[in-house]
């Protein structure tokens, strides 16, 4: 079955997706999308709830310029656990989200920069976030795990390990 994000409720024939995630089972799909929010759908396509954030979770990079410099394009803004039970976003604003399954808010953070890649272990108890100008490992409580301040877009993308016991940035 095919998942996809509707829109009809902007009076649209679909809407921009940024980012997209979809768990292991392909039970439910995260999707980031021009509206600043997440919407969660199932894998018949039917919606289950939208959370709204400060701003979109975006894979693309808009210069400061206002326009496209083409970096950003391997950024991964949105993640869900391999179970479904988590899911972690960063926006372009830089502020981190991890939500429950229901689409409630766990906990909330901010990094320095644009926000451009927040990853999470399989079982969603790790959070690696990579920013323009820092990477961040946090648990599953919001705890900071390890920080790095970075030099400019140094790093687009984070990955840490299924068991949430190793990260890259």
């Amino acid at each position: 079955p095919r998942i996809y994000a509707d829109g009809a409720y902007k009076g649209v024939d679909g809407i921009d997706l940024w980012s997209a995630a979809i768990s292991d089972n392909a039970e439910v799909a995260v999707l980031g999308t021009h509206e600043n929010c997440i919407e969660c759908v199932g894998k018949d396509g039917s919606p289950r709830w939208r959370f709204y954030m400060d701003g979109r979770a975006v894979c693309d990079y808009w210069g400061k310029q206002g326009h496209w410099d083409g970096i950003g394009l391997h950024a991964r803004p949105l993640s869900i656990s391999s179970d479904g039970s988590r899911i972690a976003a960063v926006t372009e604003k830089g502020t981190v989200y991890l939500l429950n399954q229901d689409g409630h808010l766990i906990w909330k953070a901010n990094v320095k920069g644009w926000g451009y890649s927040a990853t999470l272990s399989r079982k969603g108890d790790r959070v690696a976030v990579a920013s323009e100008q820092e990477w961040v490992l946090y648990d599953g409580d919001g705890k900071v795990l390890y920080r790095r301040e970075t030099e400019g877009a140094s790093g687009l993308d984070a990955a840490v390990s299924g068991s949430g016991g190793h990260f890259a940035f």
